[in-house]
Parts: C-alpha cells; structure tokens; sequence
C-alpha cells in the first residue's frame, strides 16, 4: 500500500520557510544597523522587520525619512540625479545656519544586501537540509 506523506511534507517545508525568512530579515536588519549612520542614533535604532509566513515574505525597513536620504542622498548628490542643485541655508539643532548642497548616499540597506545576499543562500540550504533529513 502507497503512503501519501504530502502534507507532512509541506508542513515541513513551511516550517523550514518561516525559519528562513524570520533568520535572513534578523540579519538584514542587523547588518544595515551597522552600516546605518550614527548621529542621534534614531535612524540606526528605527530599522525593523516584518516577516509574514503565511505569505511568504519578509520585509526590512524604516520608517523614518532620514533612512530615505542616507540610502539614496538629497540635493546634488542624489543618486536618481532629481536633488536640489545650488546648495541651500538650513538653520541646525545648534542655532547656526549652515550652507549645503545635500548628504551624500551612503547606502546601508544596499551594502546590508550585498554583504548578506549569498549567506541567505547558504542559511536556506542549511535549514531546508536540516529539516528534510
């Protein structure tokens, strides 16, 4: 007599899925906090992640607008080529007004991407061994 064992099997995948996910969003989001810029330290602390099994994703954000300009740079240095161009006054947190033609990109979340892609590959084909044994 033919066993079917293919729920049991899914159950598995899934399980082996959601450990995946929920391991490579931890590591994203703990490799582009070290590459995230420090001054107040609100940008760096606000990255987060959201993992979903049921729906198969993972998601590894901010939400704050400055993780924005430290990814992609404003004015003149913005990567899409859009930002203000001239430079322009602002007044800063200690009174004074400074002069600036924008903040240069420093790509955290790419690099955190670049720096990890291959290892989340490595994870997966551990766990998904680990799990079908």
């Amino acid at each position: 007599m033919l066993e079917l064992n293919s729920s049991h099997v899914k159950a598995v995948i899934e399980k082996a899925k959601a450990q995946w996910l929920e391991k490579t969003a931890e590591m994203m989001v703990n490799s582009v906090k070290q590459n995230t810029a420090v001054d107040t330290g609100k940008t760096r602390d606000g990255w987060l992640k959201i993992v979903s099994t049921g729906n198969d994703f993972a998601i590894v954000a901010n939400p704050l607008e400055n993780a924005v300009w430290e990814e992609f740079g404003t004015g003149e240095y913005a990567l899409s080529g859009n930002g203000r161009k001239g430079g322009w006054v602002y007044k800063g947190k200690d009174g004074r007004f400074h002069y600036t033609r924008g903040k240069q990109p420093k790509r955290p979340f790419q690099r955190a991407y670049e720096k990890n892609r291959g290892e989340a590959v490595l994870l997966a084909e551990k766990i998904f061994k680990e799990v079908l044994k």
